[in-house]
């Protein structure tokens, strides 16, 4: 049968829930599959999570791709404790297996995890706003700009960022700070390949702004194909 008078309408509600899931970010898909398996179905986690927040965890439907975003916005607020949560889990015995793989990818780079919870979570508010327009314009990615402001605050795991010549740019975080001198603060910084130097404030200002700028272009990166494919769908 064919129907000459049809039309082809698009469906917004699967418009946006296809726009969801093309938000990267491949180190919060990978936590998040171990999350929801173990904190949306466990009682003694949800008890757990609910003792330490005092709110409830949302609930998660596979059929609907919001309520995954509920979730992720739940821990982007209460992102500070949950290296604790994970750990407290870990010491009551709760998920076993699957909260070991959550505390390997939490403490395998956490500045990378909440970048991108955060990046995460305001992407997915604003709808309205084009790529190109991230990279630059403060307050478009407000819950990152507040990450990154923290992150180029001198203090221990704050992330730099250095080029050494012949080898390339290194991220390394901050390991300790020797307040000896109160009016001249030494910060001990590690590199990823395990190599480590000191620097004042002073030497550390530029390359924490490299880092900040850096954790920005990520995240708008991982954001593009998301809206790409809306703007095409839009059009």
């Amino acid at each position: 049968v064919t129907f000459r008078a049809s039309e082809d309408i698009l469906c917004i509600c699967h418009t946006l829930n296809n726009t969801g899931e093309r938000v990267r970010f491949p180190e919060k898909r990978e936590f998040m599959t171990s999350w929801l398996i173990l904190v949306c179905n466990n009682d003694a986690a949800k008890q757990l999570w609910r003792t330490l927040t005092q709110s409830n965890m949302q609930g998660y439907s596979t059929i609907r791709w919001w309520s995954r975003q509920e979730v992720e916005n739940e821990i982007t607020e209460h992102f500070s404790i949950l290296h604790t949560f994970l750990l407290q889990l870990h010491e009551e015995g709760i998920g076993d297996a699957t909260t070991r793989k959550l505390l390997s990818i939490y403490e395998s780079d956490p500045v990378l995890l909440e970048v991108s919870f955060a990046a995460g979570t305001d992407g997915t508010s604003k709808l309205d706003v084009e790529n190109d327009e991230y990279a630059e314009s403060a307050g478009l990615l407000p819950t990152l700009d507040v990450i990154l402001a923290r992150l180029v605050t001198p203090a221990v795991g704050m992330a730099v960022q250095k080029a050494f010549p012949g080898h390339g740019m290194f991220t390394g975080y901050i390991t300790m700070v020797d307040k000896e001198d109160p009016e001249h603060w030494i910060y001990h910084i590690k590199y990823e390949d395990d190599d480590s130097e000191t620097m004042d404030a002073e030497e550390l200002l530029p390359l924490s702004r490299t880092a900040m700028h850096k954790w920005r272009e990520y995240a708008v990166e991982e954001l593009k194909a998301a809206y790409a494919y809306l703007e095409n769908r839009l059009l």
